[in-house]
């Protein structure tokens, strides 16, 4: 599974790297929330001409006590973007997010919500690596099983924090 994923990755960056107006970011976040906290790796597609961004992002943890897979996509609009010295940059966003999460067949959810935040980009070598910070409004619904049994979750407060480290082609 993991090898697909990078073979998937590398693919994404093939061919979204052939346009040169196509910015593709890839590298590690770490989200923080007061319900959890994870590491993942993810690809980020934006452009220089739409306010819109588009994130892929996946975590793959396994060892002896637990099995997890999560799958998540954010798709935000950063209606406020101002750059407020050569290597510093503020946004204001707006979007969604849908994930998928599992830690076997009878254990797993499918949620989606809204999202509204804010952050900044510390940018190096010439606007190739950025260093992103965000704090994230992300009320959501989940549908999921388990062990067997379906449930509905909704989380009016969920804010996860985001520390990133893309590295843009």
């Amino acid at each position: 599974m993991k090898r697909f994923f990078f073979v998937f990755l590398f693919a994404l960056f093939s061919v979204f790297g052939a346009f040169s107006h196509v910015g593709v970011g890839g590298g590690g976040d770490f989200f923080a929330s007061p319900h959890e906290s994870s590491s993942a790796i993810s690809v980020s597609f934006r452009t220089d001409t739409s306010p819109w961004g588009v994130t892929l992002s996946a975590l793959f943890e396994s060892d002896f006590s637990e099995f997890k897979h999560e799958f998540s996509i954010f798709v935000d609009n950063w209606f406020v973007y101002e750059r407020l010295s050569s290597f510093v940059d503020f946004f204001v966003l707006w979007g969604i997010s849908a994930e998928f999460f599992a830690k076997t067949q009878d254990d797993f959810f499918v949620g989606s919500g809204a999202r509204l935040g804010t952050g900044l980009s510390f940018m190096f070598f010439d606007r190739k690596i950025e260093l992103l910070t965000q704090a994230v409004w992300n009320p959501y619904v989940a549908l999921g099983k388990d062990s067997g049994d379906f449930s509905v979750t909704l989380r009016p407060l969920f804010f996860p924090l985001s520390l990133a480290l893309r590295f843009w082609i």
